[in-house]
């Protein structure tokens, strides 16, 4: 046996200490009962401070700190016992990789704040994304949008100034007398007007094409917007058309009841585009309004409308003749009827907007740009039923006569 040994067997070398059970390794702090609890986290740095370099003492504060140390027995060592007494704060070596806080409120935010502003965030994108995408109802036109409006109103410019040439060729020029006794040689008036209606439509497809774009793209966009509720409205009126073809199948006179209820005389022969024009005016504008009542009015005056057309073409086809008929409507009911189609789209487009207001969908009736657009729209439809009055008192009134 060696001599270094003891009797019993045992080595001399001293065993090693027992290691203190409140002492602390680089996994934990243990406890005097000897279970291992996590150290307090630690935030961070931050990229500025790592930067800079400080190794100013920093501290965690207990309120942020997501930490519990205590383990619910009695003479266990609690996250209180860590706080420094004056600070109220764990302290933290300063050789650690942690930031500074610059002043004293300013603390890492709590998983729920943080969560509260990416919700709000979220919504407020949300809604930004709703508001720019609920007017169309709002593609994006392209360039061949905007060339094809154009090239249709290039189209309409130069269809009015054939008309104000025919107009001169067929009813000459109108003597004017001035104050002092003389004469001078004028255009007539309705060909006058067809002239300033064609420089009014050549002039927006100069300008929308050479100077301002944002017309023929602005008018491409309002039709993008408008033409499903264009479309309804043209729906609206030819089953009106139909109904009032049906009645007049049946022997009822539409605009004879009309005329007794609402007491409007009926156009006679020699009628100006003045007149036609006030009349035609009041309806354009209510289509476009009624849609402030939802769209009631506007219905209402293209059914209206569609059983007087129908009623009217039924009646005149069975005593004068289908040619007759399509003498009389075609060629200014071409230019008035999509003048009333357009106004009525606007109107049905306008209902929608109230209707989601209402609802609380939407933020605004019509937003700043697309009123915009939408006055553009209407001012190319009133254009048009201002070249339907001259066709209709001129053009209209010569085949029938003929």
């Amino acid at each position: 046996m060696d001599e270094r040994s003891g009797a019993d067997g045992h080595s001399d070398e001293a065993d090693p200490p027992e290691r203190d059970p409140r002492s602390t390794d680089t996994d934990g702090v243990r406890s005097q009962t000897g279970s291992r609890e996590p150290l307090p986290r630690v935030p961070e740095r931050s990229t500025e401070a790592k930067k800079s370099g400080a190794d100013a003492e920093t501290w965690i504060d207990d309120a942020s700190s997501p930490v519990d140390a205590s383990d619910g027995e009695s003479g266990s060592p609690t996250l209180a016992d860590a706080l420094d007494p004056e600070t109220g704060r764990i302290p933290v070596d300063p050789s650690l990789d942690v930031d500074p806080p610059s002043v004293e409120g300013d603390r890492r935010p709590s998983g729920r704040s943080e969560l509260r502003d990416a919700l709000a965030r979220h919504r407020d994108a949300g809604e930004g994304a709703e508001e720019r995408a609920s007017d169309a109802d709002r593609p994006s036109p392209g360039r061949r949008a905007a060339s094809l409006w154009a090239a249709l109103l290039s189209l309409l410019g130069v269809v009015s100034f054939l008309l104000a040439g025919f107009l001169q060729w067929r009813f000459g020029s109108t003597e004017l007398f001035l104050a002092d006794g003389s004469t001078r040689t004028i255009p007539k008036p309705a060909a006058l007007g067809a002239a300033a209606i064609g420089v009014a439509f050549l002039s927006l497809s100069v300008l929308g094409v050479r100077y301002r774009p944002s017309i023929t793209r602005g008018l491409a966009a309002a039709w993008a917007e408008t033409r499903r509720y264009v479309w309804f409205a043209a729906a609206l009126l030819i089953g009106g058309a139909v109904v009032g073809a049906a009645l007049g199948a049946g022997g009822y006179d539409v605009l004879s009841i009309l005329q007794e209820t609402t007491g409007e005389r009926p156009p006679v022969a020699g009628e100006t585009a003045g007149w036609y024009l006030r009349r035609n005016s009041p309806p354009f504008v209510l289509a476009i309004a009624g849609g402030v009542t939802v769209g009631l009015v506007t219905g209402y005056l293209l059914v209206v409308n569609g059983l007087v057309i129908g009623n009217v073409a039924w009646l005149a086809a069975q005593q004068e003749g289908v040619v007759h008929v399509l003498a009389g409507l075609a060629p200014h009911g071409l230019f008035e009827l999509a003048a009333i189609a357009i106004a009525a789209g606007v109107g049905f487009r306008l209902a929608h907007r109230v209707a989601g207001r209402l609802r609380g969908a939407e933020r605004a009736i019509l937003p700043a740009e697309a009123l915009n657009r939408s006055v553009l729209l209407i001012a190319v439809a009133w254009l048009l039923l201002a070249l339907a009055a001259i066709v209709e008192a001129h053009v209209t009134s010569l085949l029938l006569g003929s």
